[in-house]
């Protein structure tokens, strides 16, 4: 069976990771990873994913690689691939929403087209309800839609957690994610600067890299927190300083689903986020902070720094909340399932 996984993105961010996980863990496949040319292609071979690449996602490029793969089954992820895959293929496809824009939740091209789109696709896989509850013909595709969630592999994740970092270094708080403005990272500053106010010496960590990488320690420096942070631009391997610090802090305008928040509670970590998407049903009060407001941030951060009994019943319950999450068995067998229902069905 060969499969096709098809993405909008040149780098490396929760949807990619998705992929691979999908790929790695269906070895007797003959999978692709096919996305325009970037920076995801050192990540692809470090996992020694086939790697397909294109100038561009257009209709003549998906039409010309998928007459040179031929593949059994599309699987394209997120709507620009899906859309785009539906105007250029001539089969039914499978389409991934991993993500939750804003532009979803009005009428509007963008969400009229899609909406046109899904008469090609045989089925469109959700990482979280909020993806269906916010998209203004989401009850219109009900019938259509499976909520899935996200691959989740504790296992996989606390050994990646022991291996060698690239600091010695222990934090009171980190970031993990990529620098654009759909992670809010100047949110995330005005935090720590507020925070800077009651706690002079607060170590920080910023672990992604994006397009507003110039910016963001720009602003760092105006807020005068730049001496407090430091920032690690992207690593394959995060999860060995996600574990040695304190707690994770999520400033997400949006999230489809927020796997890091998984990862962080994998780890025994407390987690303060955003009140947005998928978070909303990862995280719960007994092992972090959902929030709406900066100020709340705040507070929520300053408590578990300075309160070691709360931070440790936090933490207790963090480790039993990854636990219940923890689904790559089953969210694998889903998966091969639907390509089986695919293939014979194509």
């Amino acid at each position: 069976m060969r499969i096709v996984h098809l993405l909008n993105s040149s780098k490396y961010s929760g949807a990619e990771n998705v992929v691979i996980t999908i790929i790695k863990n269906m070895p007797a496949a003959d999978s692709y990873y096919v996305s325009p040319k970037g920076a995801i292609e050192e990540t692809l071979k470090y996992h020694g994913i086939q790697y397909y690449g294109v100038e561009k996602l257009s209709i003549k490029e998906i039409k010309r690689m998928l007459n040179e793969l031929k593949p059994d089954i599309i699987h394209a992820h997120d709507f620009t691939a899906s859309m785009m895959a539906a105007l250029a293929a001539k089969k039914r496809m499978i389409s991934h929403l991993h993500n939750n824009p804003p532009w979803i939740q009005h009428y509007g091209l963008k969400s009229w087209g899609f909406l046109a789109s899904t008469l090609r696709y045989r089925r469109i896989l959700t990482v979280s309800n909020s993806i269906q509850n916010e998209y203004v013909f989401g009850k219109i595709l009900r019938k259509k839609i499976s909520m899935i969630g996200n691959p989740i592999n504790m296992q996989e994740i606390i050994a990646k957690s022991c291996l060698p970092s690239a600091t010695e270094k222990n934090y009171d708080i980190a970031f993990i994610g990529r620098l654009t403005a759909p992670k809010d990272p100047f949110l995330f500053l005005e935090v720590i600067k507020r925070i800077k106010q009651k706690k002079n010496n607060i170590q920080v960590c910023m672990i992604g890299s994006g397009e507003l990488d110039h910016q963001v320690k720009q602003k760092s420096r105006e807020l005068n927190v730049s001496d407090n942070i430091d920032f690690l631009g992207f690593l394959e391997n995060p999860y060995s300083i996600l574990k040695q610090s304190r707690l994770l802090l999520i400033t997400s305008k949006w999230e489809g689903f927020g796997l890091v928040a998984v990862e962080a509670l994998a780890l025994g970590k407390p987690v303060v986020a955003s009140k947005v998407g998928g978070l909303k049903d990862i995280l719960n009060q007994n092992c972090g902070y959902l929030c709406t407001e900066c100020g709340q941030m705040v507070d929520a951060c300053l408590e578990l720094l300075e309160n070691q009994n709360l931070y440790l019943q936090k933490s207790t319950y963090a480790l039993e909340r990854a636990e219940k999450l923890d689904n790559i068995e089953r969210y694998m067998n889903t998966i091969k399932q639907l390509y089986d229902m695919e293939s014979i069905t194509s």
